[in-house]
């Protein structure tokens, strides 16, 4: 096998990766996470967000930043 042969094989793997990543965002999401809707966002400095999320029929806030995410606060019911 030549290395032409094998650089296109190389060359065609990257690009439906690529097109595999693009559609994924396109749709919103990775497929496992259909439960989860993202109500709103809000960005609080360069690395830092607060997102309100309904997943399995409760809202959360959410606090997105360096270190992870973590639970804000429970909104279920307000």
């Amino acid at each position: 096998m030549s290395w032409w042969a094998v650089a296109s094989v190389g060359g065609l793997l990257a690009i439906f990766a690529g097109l595999s990543v693009w559609a994924r965002r396109l749709a919103g999401g990775a497929a496992g996470d259909a439960g989860i809707v993202v109500i709103g966002q809000r960005r609080l400095d360069a690395h830092t967000r607060l997102v309100v999320v309904e997943a399995d029929g409760r809202r959360l806030l959410l606090g997105v930043g360096r270190d992870g995410v973590r639970l804000v606060k429970d909104l279920t019911g307000e």
